[in-house]
């Protein structure tokens, strides 16, 4: 009887140090097929939603990245509130141009495929795209990630920071330039964050993180731990707690059976407070908005 119970528990242990290596091997990209920056921007582009200020600018720009059931009402929302403050608002579809289904029973949201590191290249990707625009200011741009897409943003930094391409991608379209900011709205902190496990971030981007405090899909508590590391490590960090909200406060097109629901004070006030980070981090822009 104690063989076999030593046989099971070893088998266990040999088990889940499998399940380990091949999730750190997912995290590091090593299952994932790699092509060029130009391959993905041809994949990416025509599903980009763009909207930009009358005028010819330059005008600073935000990047958008969506969560992981993907584009949804919010994010153009969001993009209408920055084109009005007088920036470029870009949104990326990571999902539509890999056959993924804009639901949260896509694979996405639970983990089985397209992690927030792979979808790094398709912000860096983007980033060099949009400095190609003729009417973008490329000393002005920031990023701005909800859920699986904040996770997106924070992955890219800590890539940057270690100085290795994102998984997916086999040459680097110019990394982070031009990006003077980031916002993460209710990011993924977790285990399979490279920033869980105190990876640096690149360089001294200020972020601002806003957090839902009973949010039923991330832990806010693993992101306040995160950005208390990243602050230790010199990080300029900004970080507001909603006590009382939950994920996806800022979603309008909610089906009628979700577990969340809109909260239209809530988002009003992390508009404000965006639109301010805005200012602060472009040194330019409306002198009332977020006011």
């Amino acid at each position: 009887m104690m063989k076999r119970l030593r046989w099971v528990l070893a088998v266990i242990a040999v088990l889940g140090l499998v399940a380990l290596v091949a999730g750190y091997g997912l995290m590091r990209g090593w299952h994932i097929e790699r092509v060029t920056a130009s391959e993905l921007s041809a994949k990416l582009r025509p599903h980009d939603t763009i909207l930009r200020p009358e005028g010819d600018g330059p005008f600073p720009a935000v990047v958008l990245m969506h969560g992981c059931s993907g584009v949804k009402e919010n994010n153009h929302g969001w993009a209408e509130f920055f084109r009005d403050q007088g920036y470029v608002a870009v949104i990326v579809d990571s999902l539509n141009p890999r056959g993924l289904r804009n639901e949260l029973d896509n694979g996405v949201c639970d983990g089985s495929v397209l992690w927030g590191g792979e979808r790094a290249g398709d912000l860096l990707v983007t980033l060099a795209d949009v400095r190609a625009l003729p009417f973008v200011d490329t000393s002005k741009i920031a990023l701005a990630g909800w859920s699986h897409g904040g996770w997106t943003i924070m992955e890219a930094l800590a890539l940057e920071g270690a100085d290795e391409l994102p998984p997916g991608l086999s040459d680097d379209p110019g990394g982070l330039d031009g990006v003077v900011g980031s916002a993460q709205i209710y990011p993924y902190c977790g285990a399979l964050s490279l920033s869980y496990w105190g990876k640096p971030w690149a360089g001294s981007v200020p972020s601002l993180m806003l957090l839902a405090g009973k949010d039923q899909m991330i832990s806010t508590p693993e992101c306040l731990e995160t950005a208390q590391r990243l602050e230790a490590d010199g990080q300029p960090m900004s970080v507001h707690v909603y006590p009382d909200a939950d994920h996806a406060f800022d979603y309008t097109d909610l089906e009628p059976d979700s577990a969340f629901s809109y909260d239209p004070e809530v988002t009003a006030d992390a508009r404000a407070r965006v639109s301010r980070f805005l200012q602060s981090v472009f040194g330019s822009g409306s002198p009332t908005a977020g006011e």
